[in-house]
């Protein structure tokens, strides 16, 4: 019991700081467009959505402004006009262009990875410091899930010691009731972070924590015709991305979203002008299902709001823990 606590203690202690830090930068990463709204407002002008037909216009207006560019995706904002034209420059780099919703009109440029939700996402996972970074993170899940299991191991075995000594014990500090309430009741919780962490972030992983778009060969497909496929498929459901890297030979990849906010893929036969597969995001793959999971957009808007509040759980129980730590040994000094 005493090792199980000195390892819960001091693991907590040393590594529970980053762990939080990590945390809570899941937050605008788990509402990562709401966020990165804020941050680059002129990437989402608010008004009216787009109208149809417009995709191959703003792809035309893109690669005119960038000869060479190898296109990767248009993503579409919710409740914004503007459409996202992803791709990698000649040089390497890989940005971002706004379009506006006449497809004429560009509205930003930007490199990913300057971005300021792309600098949250770049230390939520790998500290800056890319595969080293990745490792460390790796280590941190571990910790987190070391750290939970002996919290709730440690838990048990007090409730049941009391209950077979029938004894008063002292009453506890506040900090000590409210780690013990999050802690217990938020253990799932923090298991499934740690498990969802170690399996984004285990090598040879082909994803990531941050929002990935499946790429192909160079050769973009006409993006207006797969989105008049995907309009009169996909009903009410909004399109949000289309993947411009797909072989001539290879169906289209698509994503959609309902009201609720939950994510299906959309294979489209781009000669034929038809949907021909579709199912949830979150079942496609094992990188898939972890990464709903993680950032809460497996269950939509609800799970991406949830996933943003429990950020602050893994600060809170860092805080209550220092303080029980240090008031422990201020009695003892005394």
């Amino acid at each position: 019991m005493f090792k199980i606590l000195l390892t819960h203690r001091w693991l907590s202690l040393v590594l529970g700081l980053p762990m939080a830090l990590v945390a809570l930068t899941g937050m605008p990463l788990a509402l990562w467009e709401e966020a990165d709204a804020i941050f680059a407002p002129n990437f989402y002008p608010s008004t009216p959505a787009s109208a149809k037909g417009v995709a191959d216009r703003a792809i035309s207006v893109v690669k005119a402004r960038h000869p060479g560019i190898a296109l990767d995706f248009i993503y579409f904002p919710r409740a914004s006009s503007a459409m996202h034209v992803g791709g990698t420059t000649s040089s390497g780099e890989q940005i971002e262009v706004a379009v506006d919703g006449s497809g004429q009109l560009i509205l930003g440029t930007r490199s990913h990875s300057a971005s300021t939700i792309g600098q949250i996402h770049a230390f939520h996972s790998e500290f800056f410091a890319g595969d080293a970074g990745r490792w460390l993170m790796l280590a941190l899940a571990w910790v987190l899930f070391v750290s939970t299991a002996t919290g709730v191991w440690m838990w048990l075995v007090q409730r049941r010691l009391e209950r077979a000594s029938l004894k008063m014990t002292r009453t506890p500090s506040r900090a000590k009731v409210l780690h013990n309430v999050i802690g217990i009741w938020s253990s799932g919780l923090l298991l499934t972070m740690a498990l969802t962490t170690i399996v984004l972030t285990w090598p040879d992983q082909p994803g990531t924590l941050a929002h990935v778009h499946t790429r192909h060969s160079p050769t973009a497909p006409m993006a207006g015709r797969i989105a008049h496929a995907v309009e009169i498929h996909a009903g009410t459901m909004k399109l949000r991305s289309i993947s411009l890297r797909a072989p001539p030979d290879a169906p289209a990849r698509a994503i959609v979203e309902n009201s609720a906010g939950i994510m299906r893929i959309m294979l489209v036969d781009i000669e034929g002008g038809a949907v021909i597969a579709e199912r949830p995001l979150a079942v496609t793959s094992t990188d898939a299902f972890a990464r709903g999971l993680h950032g809460g957009s497996a269950f939509g808007h609800a799970g991406r709001w949830f996933m943003a509040g429990a950020s602050l759980l893994p600060i809170t129980l860092f805080l209550t823990g220092l303080s029980m730590f240090t008031r422990r040994r201020c009695r003892k000094r005394r």
